[in-house]
């Protein structure tokens, strides 16, 4: 994750710059943690190589 090494505080921050980057755009975001993403439309979890759940 590009955000791993940061602290909570500057993934935070980081975080909302690209929600701000993005809006009016599909952007695709890969995260192990939910709260990294849990601004988005839609998440889709994938598991053992295949999609698992999306919605």
């Amino acid at each position: 994750e590009a955000t791993s090494a940061l602290s909570s505080q500057d993934e935070v921050c980081i975080s909302q710059i690209l929600v701000e980057a993005a809006k009016g755009r599909t952007t695709p975001s890969v995260s192990h943690r939910l709260s990294s993403i849990q601004h988005a439309d839609r998440i889709h979890v994938f598991h053992l190589g295949g999609r698992a759940e999306g919605g």
